[in-house]
């Protein structure tokens, strides 16, 4: 007790926050998808791991109980049973209604469909999105908010991707 007292004032949280309920992956986790390069170091990887968790129970919370309403909705496509992913995009163009050509607002296309999209500073342009869905049920993405706004956009197409044709809930 006493060294949990010592780490949440050293972190400046309360000590609640470590006794809280609720899962934490780490990569490797096949629950976690991210976009890196393979130069990254270990250390940067556990602390972005470490942000990510926080994060994601902070947006639990927060979300705990509410009622989110959208037209369209994240759906789970398998992509062992369409022709390619390339398949897959066009079926989910068409069932969040996005026109033909660039998406124009990425983000708000993702939360027009009920993800929870984030922006937070991971300390190193060498990682740039982290994803998974959440155990009520809504996918959260965290994206580096210090990429150029081409590789935040190219990144979070790429994580709706993985949620998408990933299978894996957050229990």
């Amino acid at each position: 007790d006493e060294r949990i007292r010592e780490i949440a004032q050293t972190v400046e949280y309360p000590v609640r926050f470590f006794y809280q309920e609720g899962n934490r992956y780490g990569f490797g986790s096949p629950h976690l998808h991210h976009r890196k390069r393979q130069s990254i170091p270990l250390r940067q990887l556990r602390t972005i791991e470490a942000i990510t968790n926080v994060r994601a129970l902070e947006i639990a919370r927060l979300l705990d109980g509410v009622e989110i309403e959208t037209d369209a909705h994240f759906e789970r496509l398998d992509v062992d049973e369409y022709d390619s992913p390339e398949q897959i995009a066009q079926i989910v163009r068409s069932k969040w209604r996005l026109p033909t050509g660039p998406v124009q607002d990425v983000i708000g296309a993702i939360e027009s469909a009920g993800g929870v999209v984030l922006g937070s500073s991971f300390g190193t342009r060498k990682f740039d999105a982290i994803s998974h869905w959440m155990p009520n049920g809504r996918p959260l993405f965290i994206f580096n908010e210090d990429a150029p706004g081409d590789r935040i956009r190219l990144t979070l197409a790429h994580e709706a991707g993985h949620v998408i044709m990933h299978n894996v809930y957050s229990e």
